[in-house]
């Protein structure tokens, strides 16, 4: 656009191809002549069977899954960190029980 800043111009193309970044990357790795090599990717995700999901929806939709899985899990992590309890013992969550109005009182 005239009259505009580069920084500008940029945020203005990349906000509506936000997700320009990751497509790139997972087309280049499909583009390599020799298969690329595994994810690397948190615990749980590494104990899931990648190959099978390789075999069901093709080597972009697994890593797909892969990269999407990953940002889950680090998301999550970060959300049990915002809740930090602060004192050793543990909180009690029971429900109150009503009190006895009869208590104390001779029949």
């Amino acid at each position: 656009m005239p009259g505009e800043t580069p920084a500008e111009d940029a945020s203005e193309l990349a906000a509506p191809n936000l997700d320009y970044a990751a497509a790139y990357r997972l087309q280049q790795r499909q583009a390599q002549g020799d298969p690329p090599e595994p994810l690397r990717l948190p615990p749980p995700l590494n104990q899931l069977p990648w190959g099978l999901a390789k075999d069901q929806f093709g080597a972009q939709g697994a890593e797909f899954i892969g990269v999407m899985g990953a940002l889950l899990v680090r998301t999550a992590k970060d959300q049990f960190r915002a809740y930090v309890i602060g004192t050793a013992e543990l909180a009690d969550t029971s429900v109150p029980q009503p009190k006895d109005p009869f208590a104390g009182r001779a029949y």
